[in-house]
């Protein structure tokens, strides 16, 4: 199953399994977080469901590994560096 789901003005491309990025949020490791703004339902039967603008009662729930920064990477370290890492 996949999915396309909108949070913090971008757009994910996820799959049942993955691991994805997104902005920092206050959340403690192995809690879940829903995002309900889906725009997009695949699965392997070949019907998709395409929202006008969002998929009816679909959302996309993850569980929170934990936050990583990337402050090593740049030349000061901001709290956009903070982001939280989810297992799909």
């Amino acid at each position: 199953m996949e999915a396309i789901f909108r949070d913090g003005g971008r757009q994910y491309r996820v799959q049942q399994g993955e691991t994805l990025e997104v902005d920092y949020r206050e959340a403690e490791a192995g809690s879940t977080i829903e995002f309900n703004e889906v725009l997009f339902v695949g699965d392997e039967s070949g019907s998709p469901k395409v929202g006008a603008p969002l998929v009816e009662g679909a959302k996309v729930v993850g569980k929170v590994l934990g936050a990583v920064s990337y402050t090593h990477l740049r030349a000061h370290e901001t709290e956009a560096a903070l982001v939280c890492r989810l297992l799909l």
